[in-house]
């Protein structure tokens, strides 16, 4: 029952869609978070209790601009910044181990959104991103590695826009179907490369993603 439902609402949205914008209309927009995440564990190694803290950081920064090929959609370029921070402490009476990572990347991310109409303040989008990027991963325990990463993915999003008024939007999101391909490769040494791939569904009704676009509307 519930696919019906879902597919009469596609219908509907594809029937109003979102007339408000037209022809060389160009919308601005993006995002920027920072997150932090500390955790302390107790667990058991050969036979002594160990103290296990992690700390996690991650900052991002994702301006994009897009122009409206039509009445509903838009074509765009974003560009991404992502910083990401971890470092691992065990300890116990006997001994202590510390590990620390640092991994940056720098990505270009084209796209295109599609808008439908629910009422003359809400509207339904979908977003497809497709992301390249290139970057540096360090990692030190003994001694510091450094490995360079290449980074190519692809993304589907769902979000609800909000028109706050004729040329500002409000987004909510809170998941996006994706794949993320990405190389590592230990610097000064190409034949010591990991490549890791993953495609899922990332959903979670306890992170919303708020975003907010400002169009400008040419001369009508």
């Amino acid at each position: 029952m519930m696919k019906y439902w879902i597919a009469i609402l596609i219908l509907v949205l594809w029937a109003n869609i979102f007339a408000e914008n037209q022809f060389g209309d160009i919308i601005f927009g993006g995002r920027i978070s920072y997150r932090t995440q500390k955790t302390e564990d107790e667990f058991t190694m050969s036979g002594s209790a160990r103290d296990l803290e992690r700390e996690r950081e991650n900052f991002l920064v994702h301006p994009s601009l897009g122009y409206f090929v039509s009445e509903s959609f838009a074509l765009g370029l974003g560009l991404k910044y992502e910083y990401n921070y971890t470092k691992h402490e065990s300890s116990s009476n006997v001994s202590s181990i510390s590990t620390e990572g640092y991994k940056s990347v720098f990505s270009f991310v084209p796209y295109c959104t599609k808008y439908f109409k629910i009422n003359d303040k809400f509207s339904f989008s979908t977003m497809l991103e497709i992301e390249v990027g290139f970057g540096v991963e360090e990692f030190e325990r003994d001694e510091k590695t450094e490995t360079e990463v290449f980074k190519l993915g692809g993304s589907l999003s769902p979000a609800i826009s909000y028109s706050i008024s004729e040329n500002w939007l409000m987004s909510i999101s809170m998941g996006s179907i994706y794949y993320n391909r990405t190389r590592d490769t230990l610097v000064g040494e190409e034949d010591h490369q990991n490549i890791h791939s993953r495609l899922g569904v990332d959903f979670d009704l306890g992170r919303i993603n708020l975003g907010l676009q400002y169009i400008y509307r040419k001369d009508k």
